[in-house]
């Protein structure tokens, strides 16, 4: 009777040791996820900011000009 509840208590070790296993690789698949969109939301900021500084730069015409560029239709409907 003891074996078996030795058995028993092994067997019941062995399956919470998997699920605390997986759980915990999980736990940190999620953490690099965010870590790569983190990292990835930075990297766009940052290009925005160096959008924005080249927008600075220009004049209100050069401005207008690249708006009406745009908004051009570029051949025959």
């Amino acid at each position: 009777m003891l074996r078996l509840y030795l058995v028993a208590g092994a067997l019941s070790l062995a399956i919470g040791a998997y699920f605390w296993v997986r759980l915990d690789a999980g736990n940190d698949r999620e953490k690099q996820i965010r870590a790569e969109i983190t990292e990835q939301v930075v990297i766009e900021i940052r290009e925005d900011q160096a959008s924005d500084a080249e927008i600075d730069k220009k004049t209100n015409d050069a401005l207008r000009n690249i708006a009406l560029e745009w908004m051009r239709p570029t051949g025959p409907r």
